[in-house]
């Protein structure tokens, strides 16, 4: 499971920068939390998604294949028994 947490989210307001969270998760599988480490905001939510982390999907957030498909091709041919995802970790 991952957590993406997003840090500067108070430059992001001052600056006008907007996330569209709900489709970011949707798109990447995964919870995602804004902090302001500055402003020590948004840590009670990241412990709550680490709390609750056996409710994250488990399906990659990325289609590892695609980034160098040579290298994946070497990879699987390697391992043929490993999962790709996490030998790319």
């Amino acid at each position: 499971p991952t957590i993406l947490a997003i840090n500067m989210a108070d430059r992001m307001t001052r600056k006008a920068i907007s996330l569209d969270i709900p489709a970011l998760e949707k798109a990447l599988h995964t919870k995602i939390v804004l902090l302001s480490a500055r402003n020590n905001e948004g840590f009670e939510a990241l412990k709550t998604q680490i709390e609750q982390f056996k409710n994250l999907p488990m399906t990659p957030c990325l289609d590892t294949t695609v980034i160098a498909p040579e290298y994946f091709d070497r990879l699987a041919k390697t391992y043929p028994a490993q999962d790709l995802y996490k030998l790319w970790l």
